[in-house]
């Protein structure tokens, strides 16, 4: 099957390309997805996000919740979508378990909810950092959200592991 990307209500989706449509040089690709599946969960999905702003801070944890665990029926719905809704303290828990996470994925979603999580999470992992921990972390993208103090600690660190 040959698939399209089309965008409907901003929306992007994928359609079927018709056997007219193959030989007009429209951009299409192999795909062995059910179209009409993946349709019906990205409309799914969509609806799904609109409602996001009118649930509680209790219910969009929980949603989190089951995304992290990977409950099969929250599988589409992507846990950085969740962060603007969150309370602080949800996702400061949210990060600290990704920072525990051995999972490659984590990495990316570190990132995602630095906005979100308080200046004390980010300062213990400050202190984390300098104590040998988490070294692999990229802590260029994690200055825009930390504390004028912190940010003096990491450059002495830094200063002071150089000169060693």
């Amino acid at each position: 099957m040959r698939l399209k990307k089309v965008e409907i209500n901003g929306q992007i989706y994928y359609q079927e390309v018709g056997k007219d449509e193959r030989e007009d040089g429209a951009c299409y690709f192999n795909a062995s997805l059910d179209e009409d599946n993946a349709t019906k969960d990205a409309i799914k999905m969509s609806k799904l996000m609109s409602m996001l702003p009118f649930l509680d801070d209790d219910e969009v944890a929980e949603i989190a919740h089951y995304v992290v665990s990977g409950n099969p029926n929250y599988k589409n719905i992507k846990l950085s979508a969740l962060f603007p809704f969150m309370d602080e303290d949800d996702c400061d828990d949210i990060f600290d378990s990704l920072l525990d996470s051995t999972q490659e994925a984590s990495e990316n979603l570190i990132y995602s909810v630095l906005p979100f999580v308080s200046e004390e999470v980010l300062s213990k992992l400050v202190d984390k950092f300098i104590e040998g921990k988490y070294q692999n972390l990229d802590v260029n993208k994690i200055f825009p959200f930390m504390s004028d103090d912190d940010i003096k600690r990491l450059f002495k660190y830094e200063l002071n592991k150089e000169s060693r």
